[in-house]
């Protein structure tokens, strides 16, 4: 068991990010993986300790964010983080149709602007663990 838990362990983090760590550092996060204590919302974090806080990285979003693995398991989270970000845009338009504000305005306001780019970062990690599914048919 200890070789398939090895390269199960390498597959999901990737040979690139365990060049980051020590031999010591490795054997830590392994152990760290199997236990899952690097689980976060959406997927497990693979972020050095050395790298800081995401806010330090400024990094605010695990949707964009290079360190996380994630995959089917999280797969109802961003689904409801997708769905949840579609209704509150529907809401603003439907708020700005009421109140004659066209489009062309309310695309560069701040909130409408930040509330499409969650939708675009969500819908970019479903449609790759969405593909991941199909891949793993194949």
């Amino acid at each position: 068991n200890t070789a398939f838990f090895q390269q199960k362990f390498i597959l999901f983090v990737g040979k690139e990010t365990l060049e980051q760590y020590s031999e010591e550092e490795r054997r830590i996060l392994h152990v760290d993986f199997l236990m899952q204590k690097r689980e976060v919302e959406f997927g497990y974090c693979c972020k050095h300790p050395s790298e800081g806080t995401c806010d330090m990285l400024g990094q605010n979003m695990c949707a964009d964010c290079p360190k996380l693995i994630t995959g089917l398991k999280f797969l109802p989270k961003w689904k409801s983080m997708y769905s949840s970000v579609c209704s509150e845009i529907k809401a603003l338009e439907e708020l700005y149709d009421k109140n004659g504000i066209t489009m062309q305005e309310y695309t560069s306001f701040r909130e409408y602007a930040k509330l499409s780019k969650c939708r675009e970062k969500y819908e970019n990690v479903l449609k790759a663990i969405q593909g991941m599914e199909v891949n793993d048919g194949v």
